[in-house]
């Protein structure tokens, strides 16, 4: 967590333990990035899952729902890998920065 102003030492005031009213702290913004693409993936796969369960329990479907069915888990399962690789490169590009920060 990083202070909102600039006066404040991140090492004293943002701690996790502490609350601070005169330092406000924030995530940093790969951070939220992170958070948000993992969120998202886990998302996309539990629509997935959903979606090829009834795919899988109704069988008198139309030509057009089943042609729906049988394409959206894909794209789904597509746009969650996607953002399992986004967060990945976020975590691995940002990784040494935040591990000068700690130390």
């Amino acid at each position: 967590m990083f202070p909102k102003n600039n006066s404040c030492d991140y090492r004293t005031y943002c701690m996790p333990r502490e609350s601070n009213s005169y330092c406000s702290c924030d995530y940093l913004p790969s951070t939220k990035g992170i958070a948000a693409c993992a969120i998202i993936a886990s998302v996309f796969l539990g629509l997935t899952i959903i979606i090829l369960f009834i795919h899988s329990i109704n069988t008198s479907e139309t030509h057009s729902l089943g042609m729906f069915l049988s394409l959206l888990p894909l794209i789904l399962l597509l746009l969650a890998f996607i953002f399992i690789l986004i967060a990945l490169i976020l975590v691995g590009s940002y990784l040494s920065r935040d591990m000068m920060h700690i130390v």
